[in-house]
This record gives structure tokens, sequence and C-alpha cells, in this order.
């Protein structure tokens, strides 16, 4: 496999669409699901989206909803459907960490420390925008890498193009701006004036071009070409795990120490030999070492507002720009620690400390139950017989996840109803009636709002279980007159 390092490139991709095709969990009703949303009106009425000229993040972020909304047009809404964006993103992660590694030896460790991250195989299972931005991110760092190679120039005006589908996905591709400016100081000091002008002047007016594009695009959609940046500015005082009026304990916490207990948790053992590269890699490829800690430095005292300074939150997603360069280093790193023949037997611990989690992970996903579907696909199934259906959800997340499960277009034989406005309407009558209790998300409802949590009351009636597991379970309430009085 040495000579044919490609195999192993083909064997990686297929373990990772096996893995996706096994580990997709039930569906989420937060980001993911606003995500498909937006991505779902825009493949039916793409007017329908631009129209209010919203100017929330989420709406601006076409880098994603646009493909997915393709996605949906050719090929409905699914969950595979749903799903491809974050694994074509992984996909291309395990491409870009090959062509980055320097011999045959390399890319297969590299391959290897990529299949066995944790954090890559878990969030390359469900839609969201951190993975598809972290690879085109990873894609420019490439660029970048790869200057000096025959045409050069091409390789920065690709990198030029990441970056901006970088941006397109979300904002915080703007941290790959320290990286640029890191590879031209360098070849500042090694080439002439000339040299360095033809190097550099295709990918400045490609970026020129497709930024004034972009620009134009914002005008005329939202009537601002600085639309994103305001949009973002409105949310500072929105965001619910902003730092602003807090002790300046809580400041201490997240500015000192949690985010790097984030990322030896979120990155796990892979973060040693990283670190180690930056003493043991050189050359073209210490690039990767400048990326992993730049993109760290901005995530760890970057500000998610341009009207004032509020740090990210504590959150493992959003440190996923960091993982395709923390990786390419690690795999560099572990690749230069063998050989040393001193440090072998370390790499050898280091490879078996990475390799455990991610068997474990891996296994998770194989074998990880999907209740709620299975509740959706037994409604589906009843919907088949005659007569209506009044699916009575117990928190509020479950109304807001039911139509996806239809393909947000459910027949009009179902209706979905809140506990509380079922209990509250007349008793119901020639209908039969479910009801859906989600116990994982019912903790997340009740720090909402206690009286929108009736997952209990529903649960205390003892109705018969139709489809699900423990955590979440679709009941057969009959007539529905029994849940409607124990709800009143």
């Amino acid at each position: 496999m040495l000579r044919r390092p490609w195999i192993a490139l083909v064997v990686a991709f297929v373990a990772m669409v096996a893995l996706f095709a096994r580990g997709q969990p039930d569906f989420v009703a937060s980001d993911p699901l606003w995500y498909a949303e937006i991505a779902h009106r825009m493949s039916v009425d793409p007017a329908s989206v631009f129209a209010s000229h919203e100017l929330h993040p989420f709406v601006m972020r076409v880098g994603l909803t646009a493909p997915l909304a393709l996605l949906y047009a050719l090929f409905g809404v699914g969950s595979s459907t749903t799903n491809l964006p974050v694994l074509l993103a992984a996909l291309a992660i395990l491409a870009i960490i090959y062509a980055a590694m320097p011999t045959p030896r390399a890319k297969l460790v590299g391959l290897a420390v990529a299949l066995c991250s944790t954090a890559l195989l878990q969030n390359a299972m469900i839609l969201n925008v951190d993975l598809p931005c972290a690879a085109l991110m990873a894609a420019s760092v490439l660029g970048l890498a790869s200057r000096d190679r025959p045409r050069g120039a091409w390789w920065l005006v690709a990198a030029a193009a990441a970056w901006l589908g970088a941006f397109l996905v979300k904002e915080v591709a703007v941290w790959c701006a320290p990286i640029w400016i890191y590879a031209l100081a360098c070849d500042v000091r090694v080439l002439d004036r000339r040299a360095l002008v033809r190097r550099y002047a295709p990918a400045i007016a490609a970026g020129a071009v497709l930024g004034a594009a972009y620009l134009w695009f914002c005008a005329a959609v939202w009537g601002d070409p600085l639309a994103r940046a305001h949009g973002i500015a409105a949310l500072t005082d929105e965001h619910a795990w902003s730092l602003r009026g807090h002790p300046a304990g809580e400041w201490l916490a997240r500015l000192i120490w949690q985010p790097p207990i984030l990322f030896a948790k979120f990155f796990e053992v892979a973060l040693v030999p990283a670190i180690a590269a930056a003493w043991l890699v050189r050359g073209r490829d210490r690039i990767w070492c400048v990326a992993a800690a730049t993109l760290a430095a901005c995530y760890w005292f970057g500000s998610s507002s341009l009207s004032a300074y509020v740090p990210l939150p504590s959150s493992p997603r959003m440190t996923l720009p960091i993982l395709p360069p923390l990786l390419v280093c690690a795999a560099l790193g572990l690749d230069a620690l063998i050989d040393r023949p001193r440090w072998r037997v370390v790499a050898i611990v280091l490879a078996v400390a990475i390799v455990a989690p991610a068997a474990r992970v891996a296994y998770g996903l194989v074998f990880r139950p999907h209740p709620e579907a299975q509740a959706f696909a037994e409604l589906r199934r009843e919907l088949r017989e005659p007569g209506p259906i009044v699916l009575v959800c117990g928190e509020p997340r479950c109304l807001a996840i039911a139509p996806w499960y239809f393909g947000f277009a459910p027949p009009p034989a179902i209706t979905f109803v809140h506990a509380n406005d079922f209990a509250a309407a007349p008793m119901p009558a020639g209908t039969r009636v479910r009801a859906l209790v989600n116990r994982v998300r019912s903790p997340g409802a009740a720090r909402t709002d206690p009286k929108s949590d009736r997952t209990g009351a529903i649960t205390a009636l003892g109705l018969p279980a139709l489809a699900g597991n423990k955590n979440v379970t679709l009941y057969d309430a009959g007539d529905g007159a029994a849940l409607w009085r124990a709800l009143r």
C-alpha cells in the first residue's frame, strides 16, 4: 500500500461512507432543522427566503443552504440527503490530509489519524455548518501550502476561491486571514518583487472579483453590501451564551482555562503529536502548524459580534475549523517520531491511545438506535390506513421536528399539536390519537418554559407503546379521551 497510497484513500472513503450510512442520529430540532427549513424553502420558492430581507446569519449562509436546496430539488427531503453536506465535508478533509502529507507513509499515517478522530466521526453524521466550513478553510490552507509547487499561482487562486466558499458557509472563515499574511510574509523574505507579483497577482485579482460579486449579491438581495456584518452585529445581545453582564469569574474562566480544557477533551490524544509537530516539522509543512495555532487563538480570543466583544461559547462544534490542520499536524508529528528510534515507543503508545476511543465511537455509531425515526416510520405506516391521526407532542421540539420527518409536506390526514393545545381544544371525536414523548429533549424544553413540558403527564397514563425506546416513545392514545382529560 506504500506504493499505491491512493488505495488507502479509497478505503478511508468507503469506511467513512459506511459509518455515515449507519451512524446518523435522529434529527435535531435546533440549528440543523433551521438550515434544513431554509434549504427546503429555497428549493421550492427561492424568492420567499430573501423577500423579507432578513439579516439573520443563518439566512445568509448560502454556501450551505444553496447546495442543500439543490439536493432537495433533485432527491427530496430525507435523512441521507439532509446530512450529505457534512459527509462530503468529511471526505474532503480526508482528501486534504492525504494531499498535505509529503510521503506515501505519511499519507497512510494521516488517513489513519483522521479516521480515528472522534471529533471528525461524530460531526460527520448530522447537518451543521461548522464541518463544511472547516473543510473549505483547510482547502484554502492546502492551496497556500502548495504555492511553491509548479503552477503555484493557480494553487493560490484555488485557495482564494476556497476561502470565499468557506465564508459563504460561515463567518469564521475570516480566521484564515492571518494564515495568508504568514504565507505572504514568508515569500517576501525569499522572493524578489517580480516573482512575488507573479505568484500572488492572480489570486488577488480572483479574490477581488469574487469579493465584489459577493458584495453585489448582498446589495441586490438584502439592499446592503455589508448586510452580513450588520446581521451579526444585531445579534450581540441575543446570544443565549453571551457573557455580557455576567460576573468577572465567568469571563476569566472562558478566556483562561476553559478553551485548553475543551481542546483536550475534544481533540483528545491527537493534540499531543500535533503540539510536538511545532518542533519536529519544518519547510512547506510548517504552515499547517501555523494554521492550527492561529485558528485555536482565533477561537480562544475571538468575538461572535462586531459591535461588542462577545467571546464564542465553550462549544466543541465551534472549534471544528481547527480540526483539519490539527489532524495534519498530528500525522506529521507521528510520522516524524517514527523516524527517531528513541521515540518510536512513544509513537506506538500515542497511536494506541488515538485508536482506542475511535473504536468505541465507531461501535456506538454502528449500533446507534433511532427511536424517533422509528416512531415516525410507524406513523407513516398507520397513515396507509383510512382515517385521520392527531399526533400530540409532549414538548415543543417534537412539534418543530415532525414536519421534517414527512419531507416538510405532511399529508392532510395527520395533524401535529402540542399537548397544551390539545387539552385546550374540545375533546377529539372520530380520530386516532397518538402521543410522542421525547424524554431526551424535555429538560431543554422545561428550561425554556416549564409549562411546555408535558412528557411526565403523558407517560404517567401508561398508554400502550407503539414504537421507540426508553428515551423516545410513541404511544397509542386511542380516541384521545383519557389523554385529553389527563392533560387538562
